[in-house]
């Protein structure tokens, strides 16, 4: 495989789509007021959201972020009457989703309200006050200021409007004013429809509040059991994620415990500490964006988190901003009055631009925050790297099986025992099942691996138990299906480094030889620096350049220095050649391992230069496999690195010209699909795939090739397990889902590919959005997991394809270190693994 790509910008206007559309955008414009629910409202905004972005719990934010989440874009074609496999054998599943039963209609109403008075009022927190003094005679309802939601009809069918008498408050006399309310009916709305989905939703949160639950993004925590690390200065709040919406034929709660990890010191205390690090050297405002720059911090004050696009150094915290009433105030002043908080009035001020649906929410203007009121959220590197804190804080991050659907049942218990939750659900006549919603799930069969096919030797072939899918002993300890002799190579290293050097590239000669890799390096292709500077390490890729290898491998300290990069782009854009950076930090200084290390990168070197470690059969000629994926750029703002790889040789494990054939078939799996942008790919990513087809057309009429385009979803919430032990468990690889937790508007499926020794395994979700093939959903399940088997980096599967991993590790390098297209003469070979 070989890929390159480079450049799209995120975000982007989406389009609606289904029954209900137009309500949807309407309640993503406006706050809801419900009938016995808090109202929307907000204080003060500095520079348009100032020091509080969102609001309340119904807010025009939440709405907009439930319409972004609930993505009901339709993409099973009316003609697919099933879309279930048949494959493999059979396994009992319990997922994390809880049903939601309605007792009487499902159907739910929408009323566009009036309000006629003496007193033109146009402000939505008044008109909602005013339409509040009648829910003593209207049924449980849900109100943003113009449109009315409820569960029952205000009047009888045939009649044109109801109408009731509210008051308002005239504060200039004092007086009362009476108000003819209007409700006229506008339509019906379906449990398949956006808006019904985002009404429950709404409903859902509002149970919520009562657990006592601190929200944070789309996850609810509870900092009365925070699990605290004084010692390295973190804590952990423990808690869920829940969304609602229509599955396959049952409104379904997908509840999921969420751990989030929060550091106890401030965006200034890092801040501070940047300052005398001594990496800093004399561009230490430079050094702290480039740190801080993409962070998500969370603001105690108002229980928010935001994203950290910018830092404004040329103001601080005495800068002034403009209230709503037009007058000015300084940050200082603002917090100590509306807070009653004492801040450093020497500290920058950081900026977060909106995010693509508070734009489309109609909120375009910047979010400025103090940094001494924000915690860092997460994990620095350095804590990343420290071993023994990892391993105590696993503990909570990565729960077992056993474990999560443990606090799974906690939570339903508490969930439908606490007499505020109950009143809230009924009086929407909606109520909990507490029960984990049963699946039948299928495992598909472990795959056959061809590893050598030495013409001398009958093929050697492995496989893997479905509960372990890893075949490293036997990737290490065989001849590689298709090896590439590495006998042109240069290896830089410094001299203070020699001796680890030296015994990690002796391992190296001896395990290449079992791989069936030539690996030949005489003294002369050796070049030693003085020192760790990275001007001495470009120094020496000048002089190697200039030897013409086909292959450089490079020792450094570690992987986190300015090295890397420089490196990088030297042999990725002046002087085109794969290369292979071995760090100190990861690799030398542990001796013990080097056998088994050793072992990993000879087979990534000789996959770079082109080789091929193993493959599987795939019963398929002429087809071409296609993986995208994005990665945010690290030194652009706003805009991301988009990355494709693509395969068309028979063994789908490289990218050869395949003798100038064209393919039949071309599957095309889309990773990096945000919240909200399937109808962008199936409106403009789809048209430009068939518009590339039809150019190719022009000179070659008879090739119509059938596309199946897949969009692959990894940050998802739900999760299997095993029933029918004594304990749960987690599934099999292979384990595939397409039926009751599935979508109903979507040609989707789940399927557990990998293999995880710690947690609960995480499943991938595939929406099959355009099928003009033969292959049966089935049949592109099975491709699917076989395509898993495919990534060089691991002996063993993988949680996507293989074209998106690559897709992934391309995108991830250029958005990272390079920041440009690489040079073409490296888009043959997977140089970026």
């Amino acid at each position: 495989m070989g890929g390159r790509g480079r450049g799209r910008a995120r975000g982007g206007d989406q389009g609606s789509n289904g029954n209900g559309a137009g309500l949807a955008q309407r309640m993503g414009q406006m706050g809801l007021d419900g009938h016995g629910a808090t109202g929307g409202g907000g204080g003060e905004r500095s520079m348009g959201r100032g020091v509080t972005r969102g609001g309340a719990r119904n807010s025009a934010e939440d709405i907009q972020r439930r319409n972004d989440f609930m993505d009901l874009v339709k993409t099973r074609p009316a003609s697919l009457t099933s879309k279930c496999g048949v494959s493999g054998t059979p396994v009992a599943l319990r997922a994390n989703y809880f049903k939601i039963n309605k007792s009487g209609a499902a159907r739910m109403f929408s009323y566009h309200v009036t309000l006629k008075s003496e007193m033109e009022e146009e402000r939505s927190f008044v008109r909602k006050i005013i339409v509040r003094r009648l829910a003593q005679v209207l049924p449980v309802y849900l109100f943003d200021g113009m449109m009315m939601f409820t569960m029952e009809r205000l009047y009888p069918e045939g009649q044109d409007c109801r109408v009731e008498m509210s008051c308002n408050e005239n504060k200039a006399t004092n007086e009362s004013v009476p108000v003819e309310v209007e409700f006229k009916l506008t339509g019906e709305i379906f449990p398949t429809d956006h808006t019904y989905l985002h009404v429950l939703n709404i409903i859902k949160n509002q149970a919520n509040d009562g657990l006592q639950l601190t929200q944070m993004g789309r996850g609810y925590y509870d900092p009365k059991s925070t699990i605290k690390f004084p010692q390295y200065k973190i804590e952990i709040w423990p808690g869920y994620s829940t969304s609602i919406r229509q599955h396959e034929n049952d409104i379904l709660m997908n509840v999921d415990v969420s751990m989030k990890v929060l550091r106890t010191d401030t965006v200034l205390n890092q801040m501070d500490s940047m300052k005398h690090d001594r990496a800093a050297g004399r561009d230490v405002l430079g050094f702290i964006s480039k740190k801080l720059i993409g962070a998500i911090v969370y603001a105690a004050h108002n229980q928010k988190t935001y994203r950290i696009d910018d830092i404004d150094f040329n103001k601080n915290a005495t800068s002034t901003f403009q209230k709503k009433d037009g007058s000015s105030i300084s940050f200082v002043d603002y917090y100590k009055t509306r807070h009653g908080l004492t801040i450093n009035p020497k500290q920058p001020l950081l900026i977060s631009q909106p995010r693509d649906r508070d734009i489309r929410g109609g909120k375009n203007d910047l979010c400025i925050l103090v940094p001494e009121l924000c915690k860092m959220t997460g994990l620095s590197d350095d804590q990343r790297n420290n071993f023994h804190l990892m391993q105590e804080i696993s503990t909570y991050t990565r729960m077992v099986p056993e474990k999560r659907v443990q606090s799974l049942i906690e939570f339903s218990n508490r969930y439908t025992s606490t007499p505020e939750v109950k009143a809230t659900l009924e009086k929407w006549s909606l109520k909990m099942n507490p029960e984990l919603v049963a699946v039948n799930g299928r495992i598909l069969p472990p795959e056959r691996i061809f590893l050598s096919q030495n013409p001398r030797s009958k093929v050697k072939e492995t496989t893997y138990t479905s509960d372990n899918a890893d075949w490293s002993n036997a990737a290490t300890r065989n001849v590689l299906w298709n090896p590439v002799p590495l006998d042109n190579i240069r290896f830089i290293y410094p001299g203070i480094m020699y001796n680890k050097v030296a015994m990690f590239f002796k391992e190296m000669q001896m395990v290449a030889k079992g791989l069936g890799v030539n690996l030949i390096m005489p003294d002369s292709n050796w070049q030693e620096i003085q020192d760790t500077r990275t001007a001495s390490y470009l120094a020496a890729a000048k002089v190697v350049s200039q030897m013409k290898p086909n292959f450089v491998v490079v020792a450094i300290p570690n992987d986190r220095c300015d090295t890397y990069a420089a490196m990088k782009k030297h042999f990725c854009f002046t002087s085109p050649v794969p290369t292979q950076m071995i760090t100190d930090s990861k690799v030398l200084s542990k001796d013990k391992k080097y056998k088994s290390v050793a072992s990993k990168v000879v087979i990534q070197m000789t996959t770079k230069m082109g080789g091929t470690p193993w493959c599987v059969k795939i019963p398929m000629t002429k087809a071409m496999i296609v993986g995208f994926d994005t990665y945010h750029d690290t030194t652009k703002a706003g805009m991301s690195v988009g990355a494709m790889v693509a395969t068309l040789d028979s063994n789908f494990s490289r990218k050869t010209e395949n003798q100038n054939e064209f393919p039949d078939k071309i599957f095309f799996y889309r990773d990096g699909v945000g919240d909200g942008q399937v109808q962008q790919v199936v409106d403009h990513e789809i048209q430009q795939l068939e518009n590339a087809i039809k150019a190719v057309q022009k000179y070659s009429p008879n090739w119509n090739p059938q596309i199946v385009f897949i969009i692959v979803s990894k940050r998802i919430n739900t999760k299997f397990f095993v029933s029918g032990g004594r304990r749960p468990e987690n599934p099999s690889s292979g384990t595939v889902v397409d039926d009751i937790v599935t979508l109903p508007e979507r040609h989707d499926f789940y399927l557990i590919s990998q293999s995880v020794r710690q947690g609960t395994v995480n499943p991938t979700s595939y929406n099959i959005i355009k099928n003009t093939s033969t292959l049966s959903s089935d049949k592109i399940q099975m491709l699917t997991y076989k395509l898993c088997h495919m990534y060089y980096n691991w002996p063993g599967t993988v949680r996507v394809p293989a074209p998106c991993q690559y897709a992934h590790k391309l995108a991830y390098l250029v958005g990272e270190s390079l920041h440009d297209e690489p040079h073409e003469m490296l888009s043959k070979t997977l140089y970026y693994l």
